[in-house]
């Protein structure tokens, strides 16, 4: 019931399973570990900081995006509740869902309002408009040449637009 990846230039893989409220690790010598389970409500996105050292994933049960410290072997610590999300009025989850990281750090998650860009230190930068007002975003990543068309699947369709900005990718 694998959700949403990641992988790290050490080779270490990283799975959200939304409905057990797990984040699996599978290491470069193929070993499976669940890495954390019942902090996030329903797991989803999942994305890795530039310097590698701090694992997200987006709550679509909630409101927050929660991080953890990767440790050498793979391994998850300090789980807390580090972005919080924006919400449509009068409801108390965001649905968060896709997530990406891009050159400086920010990181874009997909939710019930469109991209929410955060800064390094959490804080909430900016929101990109859902392209569909009716469709749901579900999926971001960078892509492109140069790495600067931020796409999104939203409704039945998949959406790009240039930014002035780059994703990281490892």
């Amino acid at each position: 019931k694998c959700n949403d990846l990641v992988v790290s230039k050490k080779g270490f893989v990283y799975v959200t399973e939304t409905p057990t409220k797990r984040i699996h690790c599978i290491g470069p010598d193929k070993q499976h570990r669940i890495v954390d389970e019942g902090h996030v409500t329903k797991p989803n996105g999942i994305s890795i900081s530039t310097d590698e050292q701090t694992l997200a994933v987006s709550d679509y049960g909630g409101k927050h995006v929660w991080t953890w410290r990767i440790e050498a072997d793979g391994s998850l610590t300090a789980a807390a509740p580090y972005m919080t999300m924006q919400t449509v009025v009068g409801k108390a989850e965001a649905a968060g869902d896709g997530m990406t990281t891009e050159e400086k750090g920010r990181w874009f998650v997909t939710t019930d309002l469109g991209v929410q860009i955060f800064d390094q230190a959490g804080r909430l930068s900016g929101i990109i408009e859902k392209p569909v007002a009716t469709g749901k975003v579900v999926s971001v990543e960078f892509a492109g040449n140069d790495h600067d068309r931020l796409f999104v699947a939203a409704g039945d369709k998949i959406f790009s637009r240039k930014l002035k900005v780059t994703g990281y990718f490892r």
